[in-house]
């Protein structure tokens, strides 16, 4: 069956999203939980190595869709 609509299904994370939008700006930060977050800078942002540890998430999953 085609269909032109495209479903996501994403599970639940109990700290909400991993970033925030910042009004007035066209920047995203971590704003909330920054002190249960592992892997964060002093500014909010996610070091190398968990960033890289989302990025090969995310790579996986296109990968996986271009199956």
């Amino acid at each position: 069956v085609e269909s032109d609509k495209l479903y996501m299904v994403l599970e639940y994370v109990s700290l909400g999203e991993i970033l925030s939008h910042v009004e007035g700006t066209d920047t995203y930060r971590r704003m909330r939980y920054k002190s249960k977050v592992k892997g964060l800078t002093p500014g909010g942002y996610f070091d190398e190595d968990n960033a890289a540890l989302y990025f090969v998430d995310i790579m996986h999953g296109l990968a996986y869709l271009h199956r």
